[in-house]
């Protein structure tokens, strides 16, 4: 009798139905709202971009579930702090979007060198703040996903996609400059 492996197979059909999910959601109801003339708001991203930000979305959410099930029993372990998972989770904050204007991500490491001279007390804090939120994800693709630095890497980078899909798909296609209104007096 062999000894049964591992599965590291991510579950793809789950993520097709996630997707399509997404995109219905985003068809149905969410388009509607960013068809209405808003400041706050973009337009709506094209029909073929939105099924592939639905997809990258919908394989996120399954990677998530996957990993989560790989750390049944062992979360006290997988979320020990170490140098390893510490650093990814720094990294994860510092590159994944926190917002998007004119097709362009916005992230924290590239907004650091317009801010490095005011810093303000409250910006450490939320980023203090996003680390403990985002270590748990970094924490499992550490220690609970491939063995292969690649593919790892490849799944840090599908969550900062994922990020970016988001943020498109729920603000749609925010222009600068912003009309008159957003920008503070």
């Amino acid at each position: 009798m062999e000894p049964v492996e591992q599965s590291y197979s991510p579950p793809r059909v789950l993520a097709l139905f996630l997707g399509f999910g997404i995109f219905v959601i985003y068809q149905w109801i969410w388009r509607p709202n960013l068809l209405e003339p808003s400041i706050l708001l973009g337009d709506p991203v094209a029909l073929p971009v939105a099924i592939g930000f639905a997809l990258i979305l919908g394989y996120a959410l399954a990677m998530v579930w996957w990993l989560i099930r790989q750390t049944r029993g062992q979360v006290l372990d997988v979320l020990r702090p170490t140098r390893g998972r510490v650093v990814s989770a720094i990294c994860l904050v510092l590159i994944t979007p926190i917002g998007v204007v004119s097709w362009l991500p916005w992230i924290v490491l590239g907004m650091a060198p317009f801010l490095w001279g005011n810093i303000e007390l409250e910006f450490v804090w939320m980023l203090g703040v996003l680390c403990l939120v985002v270590y748990p994800l970094a924490a499992m693709i550490q220690s609970q996903s491939y063995q292969r630095r690649w593919l790892r890497f490849a799944l840090f980078s599908l969550y900062c996609w994922a990020a970016y899909a988001f943020h498109m798909l729920w603000r749609g296609i925010l222009t600068f400059p912003f009309p008159a209104p957003i920008l503070p007096a």
